[in-house]
């Protein structure tokens, strides 16, 4: 699927973040699970239902944003873990280019993603300049993800929120290291 440095984990046992929870709202105990490990899909985030069809335990992400819901498949605490990149080091290798802080929304949809990050940079000779009004980045997921690097800088963001079908506004947290992408598209 993508670099073996790219590893994807889904944790609502991680204490303090928004996305965290002792038990889902099925009553499944939450645990850490990996998605992707070393470049490949290992597990898919489940409730009972969709587990049962799978033949497989749920991964404790049954969540809704009320009692009045019913409980779907939901993230929680997800994020990529850091790599072994430095930052200066990914910067460096861009000659011409942008550079995307922090995720302010995003989603993907028949094999496609798309994210706006909260801030948006130009790259010049592998120098950061001016700062300009952040866009939609799209992208083939099968075809970024297997030319990417990631970095040593992950910090926690706790700032996410989870839209799915007609249940708006669960909090959860998304993070990643800085991640150096290829073959991606800019839209204004």
């Amino acid at each position: 699927m993508g670099c073996s440095e790219l590893n994807i984990v889904d944790n609502p046992t991680v204490e303090g973040l928004s996305g965290s929870y002792k038990y889902d709202d099925e009553g499944t105990k939450a645990k850490e699970n990996i998605m992707v490990q070393d470049g490949k899909v290992v597990t898919l985030l489940s409730d009972c239902k969709t587990a049962s069809i799978q033949g497989v335990a749920s991964s404790g992400n049954a969540r809704s944003v009320s009692y009045k819901d019913i409980p779907i498949v939901r993230t929680s605490n997800m994020f990529i873990k850091q790599g072994s990149n430095s930052i200066s080091k990914l910067i460096n290798e861009v000659e011409n280019g942008y550079y995307a802080k922090d995720v302010l929304y995003g989603h993907h949809y028949n094999g496609k993603f798309i994210f706006r990050p909260k801030q948006f940079f130009e790259l010049k000779e592998g120098v950061i300049r001016n700062e300009v009004l952040p866009p939609n980045i799209t992208g083939d997921i099968m075809s970024v993800l297997k030319d990417i690097k990631i970095g040593n800088d992950l910090q926690m963001n706790d700032s996410g929120v989870c839209h799915k079908r007609e249940q708006r506004s669960l909090p959860i947290s998304i993070s990643s290291p800085s991640i150096l992408l290829k073959g991606v598209a800019i839209e204004n």
